[in-house]
C-alpha cells in the first residue's frame, strides 16, 4: 500500500516565526501605524491561522481602519527579502526524512495555506527543491483556509489516497485541526511560539523528525 508524508506548512521545514514576526512590524512601520507586535502578542495570535486576518482582526479592536491585503502583501514581500539575505537551516530531521522517506518509495506533500512566493523563498532558502514533492497547495488552490480541511482534502485527491494512508506533520494549532478534520493522524513538531497544550490530540509529538517515528503511526499492512 502506498502512504504518504504531508508536511502541513512552511513552518514545519522551517523555523520562520520570528522572520515573520520583524517582517509584520516593519510593514507597519511602512504604513505609517505606531503597532508594534510583541513576541508573547505575536504567539497568541499563532493560534488562529491567516496573517490577514490577524492584521483586520487587530485594526478592529484598535477601531483603525487600514488596508489589511496591502500591509500583508508587503509583509509577505518583507519576509520574502529576509530569507534571500538571513542564513536559515531547515529543521532537524527535515531534510533525512525526505531523503528517506524518497528512498522508501513514500508520497511527499506540503500542504500549506500559504502563497506559493513564500513557500518558493522558505525553500530556496535551506536548499529544499519542490521537485521533492508529489503535491503541493497554496492559499490559491484552496477555498477555506486551515483550520478548514480543505488543502489536505485536496492534496489526498491529488495523491489517489485516502486519510489512513497518509500522515500530517503540522507545527500549530489550526494545522493540526485541519488535519483532524480531514481524517488524518498528525505528528506535532511544534513550533518555538506554540503551546503544545493548545494542540488538538496528536499521535506523537516530535522535537527532531525522524522516519520511524513518524510511520508508526500508520497501520501495517
Amino acid at each position: 500500500m502506498t502512504y504518504a508524508i504531508l508536511f502541513g506548512s512552511i513552518g514545519t521545514l522551517a523555523e520562520t516565526s520570528g522572520i515573520q514576526l520583524a517582517a509584520y512590524n516593519q510593514a507597519f512601520s511602512e504604513a505609517g501605524l505606531s503597532w508594534t507586535w510583541t513576541k508573547s502578542e505575536y504567539q497568541n495570535m499563532l493560534k488562529d491561522a491567516g496573517g490577514l486576518k490577524r492584521i483586520e482582526t487587530y485594526a478592529k479592536a484598535r477601531n483603525t481602519t487600514v488596508d489589511a491585503r496591502a500591509i500583508h502583501q508587503r509583509k509577505s514581500e518583507i519576509f520574502q527579502e529576509h530569507l534571500s539575505l538571513k542564513q536559515i537551516e531547515a529543521r532537524a530531521g527535515v531534510k533525512d526524512t525526505i531523503k528517506h522517506a524518497r528512498s522508501e518509495g513514500l508520497k511527499l506533500g506540503l500542504v500549506t495555506t500559504t502563497s506559493l512566493e513564500n513557500i518558493e523563498s522558505v525553500l530556496d532558502a535551506i536548499g529544499i527543491g519542490l521537485s521533492n514533492f508529489d503535491v503541493f497547495t497554496t492559499s490559491s488552490m484552496v477555498k477555506h483556509p486551515k483550520p478548514a480541511g480543505d488543502a489536505y482534502v485536496k492534496a489526498l485527491q491529488d495523491l489517489n489516497l485516502q486519510p489512513a494512508q497518509a500522515i500530517a506533520i503540522e507545527d500549530n494549532p489550526d494545522g493540526a485541526k485541519a488535519a483532524r478534520t480531514a481524517g488524518l493522524r498528525c505528528v506535532g513538531l511544534i513550533g518555538e511560539m506554540h503551546d503544545v497544550a493548545d494542540f488538538p490530540e496528536l499521535v506523537a509529538q516530535q522535537v527532531e523528525l525522524d522516519l520511524s517515528d513518524i510511520l508508526k503511526p500508520l497501520p501495517v499492512t
